[in-house]
């Protein structure tokens, strides 16, 4: 077995995205302007959480935004669909504003949906750590995020560099890897030198 890169960003990648975006804020807005209740995913503040209140986005600039695409995958689509089903055909929603089920739903879906990131954060560590392995990295080059903290520029892995001196933001670095633990998903980098700083002297 080879792992290879996932292809990420095509085109077809960012229209099913923006598509996404689209029907969920428009089906949270017929929610919220209807007054039927409804489970909502909103940003104040940089922080995101699910709330029975309607309010903003502000990752995606959008009014309202409630998960309703998806119910095979996420229970809250499911339950925000059962609510709009009732509002096309009329019908009493299954769930009120303030209905203990409703907030309980909700609960269990955060507790379950923090789970599931927290295990797909570990196992994309696994696999990137796998990677190095396999091409036999020594190097690796990635862009500063703030103070000592730094994303790979070749895999979705974030992590401390202790080692790192003071670097602006969106600065490029090499860094030496070192000491990959599968078992305890670690690794040790030291910062080697800046490359922004290189490229500037080259050009």
């Amino acid at each position: 077995m080879r792992i290879v890169p996932r292809r990420r960003g095509s085109p077809i990648d960012k229209v099913v995205s923006e598509l996404m975006i689209q029907v969920n804020s428009a089906w949270g807005r017929d929610l919220a302007e209807s007054g039927v209740a409804g489970i909502y995913r909103v940003q104040d503040g940089g922080k995101v959480r699910m709330s029975t209140v309607p309010a903003g986005h502000q990752g995606l600039g959008v009014a309202s935004y409630a998960w309703a695409s998806s119910p095979l995958r996420r229970y809250v689509d499911l339950v925000n669909q059962r609510q709009l089903i009732s509002l096309v055909r009329g019908e009493a929603p299954p769930y009120r504003a303030a209905d203990e089920q409703l907030l309980a739903a909700m609960r269990d879906f955060e507790f379950a949906h923090e789970a599931y990131g927290e295990f797909q954060r570990q196992m994309e560590r696994y696999w990137c750590l796998r990677w190095l392995i396999q091409e036999g990295r020594s190097l690796a080059s990635a862009t500063v995020l703030r103070e000592n903290l730094v994303r790979f520029d070749e895999l979705p892995l974030v992590l401390r560099v202790p080692s790192l001196p003071a670097l602006d933001p969106g600065t490029r670095v090499e860094l030496e890897i070192g000491d990959i633990d599968l078992l305890e998903l670690t690794l040790r980098c030291e910062f080697t030198r800046s490359l922004s700083a290189l490229e500037r002297t080259n050009s």
